[in-house]
């Protein structure tokens, strides 16, 4: 019974860290940004989609749908979805918003893939007080 009551504690002790851990992906425009570069650099579209969208939401729904067809397509042709390169990013800086009461940010960050540095700007909007990449918000900007 001991064990038994050492093993429940553990277990609810994982789950609520796991729960914490992926709410604070969203606790920030750079934590978001870093948590869907760890999914690009992954090729998991699941996870990048997260930090794009609401779980809840329809935009999640076909990004997801469109990366499973994706991803369908390249085992079929012997291909990962794994990037060749991985990115990697530095120099990240908020350049407008993103306070704990602003609902958009601006940000600026170098990714250098291949040894070759990109100077991007990335848009972010909050919803229900978590942060996510506003991709519409990036039409124009030169984003991913």
């Amino acid at each position: 019974m001991k064990k038994l009551k050492l093993v429940l504690a553990a277990l609810t002790i994982a789950v609520c860290a796991a729960a914490l851990l992926a709410c604070n992906a969203n606790g920030s425009p750079k934590s978001v940004f870093n948590a869907y570069l760890a999914a690009v650099n992954a090729g998991d579209y699941k996870k990048a989609a997260a930090c794009m969208y609401p779980k809840d939401s329809d935009e999640y729904k076909v990004f997801v749908a469109a990366g499973e067809a994706a991803e369908i397509l390249a085992k079929a042709a012997g291909e990962s979805m794994k990037p060749d390169k991985k990115m990697t990013a530095k120099n990240f800086t908020v350049t407008a918003g993103g306070g704990k009461d602003d609902t958009t940010a601006t940000a600026t960050v170098t990714l250098t893939t291949d040894g070759a540095d990109t100077e991007r700007t990335f848009k972010f909007k909050k919803t229900d007080g978590k942060w996510y990449i506003d991709l519409v918000g990036m039409a124009g900007l030169g984003g991913f």
